[in-house]
């Protein structure tokens, strides 16, 4: 009987003092595992935006990986995609309100052309409405090819100044290459060198090197298909080497090449038309007393409107260049059908200018008298010769913006109507994504 009073004494609860020192205890443990697991999730949640942000800049710098700047202008010009989408995007994202900031198209033949700029060569460009994980963005690109043009207080031409032909869109389908081959000219002195003996005149390879007059003859053939307006158009060359009658008495002074180098031909689709011709080719550099060793010939009787891209090539030791090109001469003719308001063969060229300067000491130094253009029009000659260091004839397209930074800017939806104004949520460009004015490297997303 005792001991069961006394049990019931024992089991007496907690005092209201011992029930607040363990709440008191708890709240002290609890408290920073509470604020630890709150900053986590602030965290956790911050780094998913991050990401998410960084994938929206990632995705956009990616997509114009590939592109010229004039097509990424293109795909945010008002003219030239107005109210489309940008195809280097997923559709999925949207992004289909757009507009350049700073770049412009002009409509010149039918098809609008981009402008390079003449000044700051920095262009922007907006995007509006990106999605990405159910969320929207607005992005701003922007291009910066300030540091490859030359300021007006300097003297050397930087990379985006240069005159340079670029085949890097070249497609068989509108375009033709040709590159002569290294030992084409060998073979065919070699050749010639043979004719000689046999006339009785000992004249080796080497002296017909230095001696022969060479053609390249470009010939541009167009056919009607009958019952159609399309034609067959067929493009080739021939290489031609000629010697003095003496040489070889009463034979042939000449050898041709033994094949016709086809270059384009439109036989799967006859309604196509070439665009450009590429013409590489070693110098001739034994001309002597300004008598030109090279002639070149377009022949396009039926007026094909045609580029022909005619472009020198380095041959000699670098020591010997620049005295080469100093006295390299080239006769250049072009043959068209009866004239119209313009010429319809359009020529580009390094020719014209000393390949050593444009090569190893970044100068463009004319050479006025190293080449002669001459058009002839329905077997007349034109009266004007020229020669082809002025404006008539340009080295390649300088209005190609080919090198520049790029920095994608990923800001808050609304953020395009307001200018991107405030701070960008991530920047990313060459160095890195940029998060509150420091750089870390770019994460890869899944």
């Amino acid at each position: 009987m005792e001991k069961q009073r006394n049990k019931k004494m024992n089991n007496k609860g907690f005092t209201l003092i011992e029930l607040l020192i363990a709440i008191t205890i708890l709240v002290v443990i609890v408290t920073p595992i509470l604020a630890s697991i709150v900053t986590s999730m602030k965290v956790n949640k911050k780094a998913d935006n991050l990401l998410n942000e960084t994938a929206v800049a990632q995705t956009v710098m990616e997509g114009m990986q590939n592109m010229s700047l004039e097509e990424i202008a293109e795909q945010f010009s008002d003219v030239t995609n107005a109210g489309g989408s940008l195809s280097f995007l997923p559709s999925g994202m949207g992004g289909t309100v757009h507009k350049e900031f700073q770049s412009s198209f002009t409509l010149n033949n039918g098809s609008y052309v981009f402008n390079k700029l003449t000044t700051g060569n920095v262009y922007t460009f907006g995007v509006a409405n990106v999605v990405y994980d159910n969320k929207k963005y607005d992005v701003r690109v922007t291009l910066d090819a300030s540091d490859y043009y030359k300021e007006a207080t300097e003297t050397v031409e930087k990379y985006n100044d240069k005159l340079y032909v670029d085949i890097a869109d070249y497609d068989s389908d509108y375009d033709g290459l040709y590159v002569q081959s290294s030992n084409i000219n060998t073979e065919l002195c070699s050749e010639l060198a043979l004719r000689c003996v046999t006339a009785n005149n000992h004249k080796t390879a080497d002296d017909i090197a230095e001696e022969a007059d060479r053609t390249i003859t470009l010939n541009i053939n167009s056919t009607p298909v009958v019952g159609t307006t399309d034609s067959l158009i067929e493009v080739g060359v021939n290489y031609r080497l000629e010697i003095p009658q003496e040489y070889v008495g009463s034979t042939v002074k000449n050898w041709d090449s033994q094949e016709f180098n086809a270059l384009y031909k439109n036989t799967e689709d006859t309604s196509r038309k070439p665009r450009n011709i590429y013409l590489l080719y070693n110098p001739n550099y034994n001309s002597v007393n300004n008598h030109e060793r090279d002639h070149i010939v377009i022949n396009n009787p039926e007026n094909v409107p045609v580029t022909v891209y005619l472009i020198k090539q380095s041959c000699v030791e670098d020591f010997k260049q620049s005295a080469a090109e100093t006295k390299y001469r080239v006769d250049i003719k072009v043959v068209e059908g009866v004239k119209g308001s313009d010429y319809v063969t359009k020529i580009r060229t390094n020719v014209g200018y000393n390949l050593y300067d444009l090569l190893k000491t970044n100068r463009y130094i004319e050479e006025p008298l190293q080449a002669r253009l001459e058009y002839e029009c329905a077997g007349a000659p034109c009266t004007e010769k020229f020669y082809i260091a002025t404006e008539k004839i340009t080295g390649g397209s300088n209005e190609t913006v080919r090198i520049f930074k790029k920095k994608v800017e990923v800001y808050e939806s609304g953020s395009y109507a307001n200018n991107f104004s405030g701070a960008p949520l991530a920047v990313l460009d060459s160095e890195g994504v940029h998060v509150n004015n420091t750089v870390t490297p770019t994460p890869t997303i899944p």
